[in-house]
């Protein structure tokens, strides 16, 4: 400690002053070493005067060392740890299994919103189509013995006229490629071959088709003649009651060429999921397109009772007795005024 005596101004009697300033004044020496900055000395100047004393104002100095302190440090990069990696793993791995199922719903909102406007295309093909054909609806497929079954056309070649793209016959959501050739035939959609018929995604309601509807069957299994019997003729605008509620087209289950696929049926008295049947591929909901031009999606499980298919010794007569009161043929008994099905 080094003593610094001067002469005090006079104090003001008679007051007694002990501090003449209490302000300390500091000085600081700061060294570097190894990137860490620490204080090594700081000089601490104090006044005091008492005039009591001898009076004389004394002026300390003092060198006082302060070791080095982690508030000096400057701010470095740093690195995660290991259980800070492993916790943001963690929550990136929640937050994908809750919201990689949400977009994969929306993507199929997405597909079934297409596949319905598809549908809607036909449905308004068709009611141009009876316009231009005495008001006659288009056959699910042409029939007749003498010709080649490779030049006769499916309903989706009766209509082509009206839509002038087939990419229309075909569900979004329906999982396959096209296969372009088979038997020497192109792809076209629009024919019987089998390259053809066995692709779609998109079927006829084959109950809606006066050659495969309840009255067809019942007169055929009478031992009526086909080709001279009611299954010859078209499905008619008079014949259809309900046309609101009458059904047509929806989602068919396509398959390759080579395998017993039938992509341009749709019919509810077949399995689901089946060739030949309707197909829920739209998160268990099957599109329908009805006479008056409307669509819809349909639980597929309210569209047709186990005890009314086929393979479940179903007849065909009950097949307007689904659960969604959907209409899918005609000819059939109508539930509220025949209600002889359990």
């Amino acid at each position: 400690m080094h003593l610094n005596l001067r002469k005090p101004r006079r104090c003001p009697a008679p007051v007694r002053v002990h501090w003449i300033s209490a302000a300390p004044v500091s000085t600081a020496r700061i060294s570097e070493a190894n990137g860490e900055y620490k204080i090594v000395m700081l000089t601490v100047r104090t006044t005091r005067c008492d005039c009591k004393s001898k009076g004389y104002q004394v002026i300390l100095t003092r060198n006082i060392k302060f070791p080095a302190s982690p508030q000096y440090k400057p701010m470095r990069p740093r690195a995660f740890t290991l259980i800070e990696l492993l916790v943001v793993i963690a929550i990136i791995a929640i937050l994908a299994a809750i919201l990689f199922p949400v977009f994969a719903q929306a993507r199929e909102k997405a597909r079934a919103a297409t596949c319905l406007s598809n549908v809607k295309q036909w449905t308004m093909a068709a009611t141009m189509y009876a316009q231009d054909y005495d008001e006659s609806y288009q056959l699910i497929y042409q029939d007749d013995p003498n010709a080649d079954v490779n030049t006769l056309l499916l309903w989706s070649g009766m209509l082509y006229p009206y839509i002038k793209s087939i990419n229309v016959a075909f569900c979004p959501s329906a999982a396959g490629s096209i296969v372009q050739n088979y038997e020497g035939f192109a792809f076209t959609g629009l024919y019987r071959r089998r390259v053809d018929r066995r692709q779609l995604s998109l079927g006829e309601v084959a109950e809606f088709d006066a050659q495969l509807s309840w009255q067809c069957q019942a007169q055929v299994n009478n031992g009526t003649n086909y080709y001279q019997s009611y299954c010859v003729t078209s499905t008619t605008v008079a014949t259809v009651s309900m046309p609101a509620q009458t059904a047509w087209i929806a989602d068919s289950m396509p398959g390759d060429p080579s395998s017993g696929a039938a992509g341009y049926s749709a019919d509810p008295l077949v399995q689901v999921d089946t060739f030949f049947g309707m197909a829920d591929r739209h998160q268990l909901a099957t599109t329908l397109g009805f006479v008056d031009g409307h669509t819809k999606a349909y639980q597929t499980a309210s569209l047709s009772r186990q005890q009314d298919q086929y393979n479940n010794g179903g007849t065909g007569e009950c097949i307007n007795y689904d659960p969604a009161h959907v209409v899918f043929d005609p000819t059939a008994p109508d539930p509220s005024v025949q209600p002889t099905c359990p």
